[in-house]
């Protein structure tokens, strides 16, 4: 039986910060939603560390997990 993810919070992040202009900050609560979501999606722990070091880095790490969710659900 799998389990049902709750893309919920990702998609609010992506929404403030792609479509309302708002400044991804990198605090403790982003960056345990954007690592919890790698690992969700099967992104590497060294890939999540490197993405993480600059807020450029981790802009194309919420763009990479937020194409993906949208590419795995487009079918559901």
């Amino acid at each position: 039986m799998s389990k049902t993810i709750d893309w919920g919070p990702i998609r609010t992040l992506a929404r403030r910060v792609f479509a309302e202009g708002e400044r991804l900050a990198l605090t403790r609560k982003e960056t345990a939603l954007l690592k919890r979501t790698a690992a969700e999606m099967g992104i590497s722990d060294s890939e999540v560390e490197s993405a993480l070091t600059t807020e450029k880095a981790a802009l194309g790490l919420l763009q990479e997990e937020t194409r993906r969710i949208r590419d795995g659900t487009a079918g559901s």
